[in-house]
C-alpha cells in the first residue's frame, strides 16, 4: 500500500481498497439486457390486442381495453353495483383530468414567428396544404401518375 493508504478504515460503506470498483470500470459491465419490458409496456401492449367480441349478434374487432369497457358499462347498465361505482370513479376521474390540461396560450410574440415562419415557407416556394392534407404541388403529381 502507499503512504497515504495506511489511514484508511475498512468498515461499514468503505470496502477494502483491493476489492472496490476500478476507476474508469462500470460496476454493471454488462448493463440491462436489451429486449426486457417493464411492466407498464407489457401492460400496455396486452390491453392493446385486438379481440373478436359479438355485439348485437355481428362479431366486432376491437381493443381488450374496448372490450372491458363495454363489459363495465353494460354491467353497470344492468344494475351490478361493483361496477355502477367503478363507472362513476372513472368518469369522475377522466373529468377531473382533462380540466386539469393546461390550455395552449398563443401570446403576440408567437404569432409573430409563426407569420414568419410562414413567410419564409411561401418565399421558398411551398405551397399550403389543401383540405385533403397534401401540399397542393404534391397532389398534382401523385393524379399524373
Amino acid at each position: 500500500m502507499a503512504e497515504g493508504d495506511s489511514n484508511y478504515q475498512v468498515g461499514y460503506g468503505k470496502p477494502p481498497k483491493q476489492n472496490q470498483f476500478a476507476k474508469g470500470r462500470s460496476g454493471n459491465p454488462t448493463g440491462r439486457r436489451k429486449g426486457r419490458k417493464n411492466l407498464s409496456t407489457l401492460l400496455e401492449e396486452a390491453s392493446r390486442e385486438k379481440v373478436t367480441v359479438s355485439r348485437n349478434g355481428r362479431k366486432v374487432r376491437m381493443t381488450k381495453v374496448e372490450a372491458s369497457l363495454h363489459q363495465l358499462v353494460n354491467k353497470a347498465t344492468g344494475g351490478d353495483l361493483k361496477a355502477i361505482r367503478e363507472l362513476l370513479f372513472w368518469s369522475k376521474t377522466l373529468n377531473e383530468a382533462v380540466q386539469e390540461l393546461p390550455t395552449a396560450s398563443f401570446d403576440e410574440n408567437d404569432k409573430l414567428v409563426a407569420a414568419s415562419i410562414l413567410k419564409r415557407l411561401r418565399e421558398s416556394g411551398f405551397e399550403e396544404t389543401s383540405s385533403e392534407g397534401t401540399a397542393g404541388g404534391q397532389q398534382e403529381e401523385n393524379e399524373k401518375k
